[in-house]
């Protein structure tokens, strides 16, 4: 642990101030975007939550007095490390938090523990975590790229619903569609996906054009150039030819 210490892997500082209960900031811009913008404004704090917001007549000495305040930063496309004896959750949490992320969507939870084991240090009141929103396990066909893949035999309607169930049992929101699908196999998990309530996110698998996949949400430009333009089939030459 000395040595991963001193290559960086550090957890952050505690908080340099810390207050609980009711309390006020005051002297703030409050930023609701797309709706106003609020100077010299107070914040009442009550048991984590703003109870209410007022002006400031008389700002007291504070260092967040010239500051701004506004909701927090959603990172739509995350990973979180694995559930393993480094125990890394806490860690990238209290980062997401330090930096204003209050809500992440983990976009494909590599071996099945990373999601579980922020979902158990929120449930368990262990350890602050940002809200988590899953895709649960890929879904793909052919070989699996990650150990926590579903992978379709076929594009009957029954293969692509157990899936979806599958995903849904996970406490998923979303459906991440990955490598190996053909085009029959998207429509019928998009079909699954409508039945179950499930969004989905995905790559365009390798050889289909974003035209024909019509992934509702594609991540990494996938499927932008032609199959047969690609200099070679590999992730960069996929996002960046």
């Amino acid at each position: 642990m000395g040595l991963l210490n001193r290559l960086g892997l550090r957890r952050p500082g505690p908080p340099r101030c810390f207050a609980e209960g009711r309390f006020h900031i005051a002297g703030v811009t409050v930023i609701n975007p797309m709706h106003d913008r609020r100077a010299r404004a107070t914040l009442d704090i009550s048991s984590g939550t703003i109870a209410g917001i007022s002006d400031t007549h008389t700002v007291p000495p504070s260092e967040f007095a010239g500051c701004f305040a506004l909701p927090g930063l959603v990172d739509m496309h995350v990973r979180l490390p694995p559930d393993n004896a480094l125990k890394l959750t806490q860690g990238a949490a209290l980062l997401y938090l330090l930096h204003g992320v209050t809500s992440i969507r983990e976009a494909g939870d590599l071996d099945g523990t990373a999601v579980a084991a922020a979902r158990r240090l929120s449930r368990e009141a262990a350890h602050p975590v940002p809200r988590v929103f899953s895709c649960g396990p890929f879904v793909g066909a052919g070989r699996a790229t990650f150990k926590n893949t579903i992978l379709l035999e076929d594009a009957s309607p029954a293969a692509a619903d157990a899936a979806a169930r599958r995903v849904k049992a996970d406490g998923a929101s979303f459906m991440k569609f990955y490598e190996g699908l053909t085009e029959p196999m998207i429509r019928s998990l998009e079909q699954a996906c409508a039945k179950h309530g499930l969004k989905m996110m995905g790559h365009v698998p390798a050889g289909i054009t974003y035209e024909d996949a019509r992934i509702s949400e594609v991540q990494h430009f996938f499927g932008v150039p032609e199959p047969q333009s690609l200099e070679r089939d590999t992730l960069v030459n996929r996002s960046c030819d």
